[in-house]
């Protein structure tokens, strides 16, 4: 990130909820559990980080 402006917004928990570099920005939201859960990058575009087990009834996450 050389030479690139870059700013850290961090959630009441510590967690990192968002990177903005060079004006696009990422955020963060997380499960109860503290895992990050889903993603959305400066796109738009919404990552969803792991799986849920309908039997279960939790999160897997890798």
């Amino acid at each position: 990130m050389a030479g690139e402006a870059a700013t850290f917004e961090w959630n009441e928990l510590g967690e990192l909820a968002r990177a903005t570099v060079n004006g696009q920005g990422t955020s963060m939201v997380y499960g109860a559990d503290g895992e990050c859960r889903l993603r959305r990058d400066p796109g738009g575009m919404v990552t969803l980080l792991g799986t849920y087990d309908d039997e279960g009834k939790t999160w897997v996450h890798w």
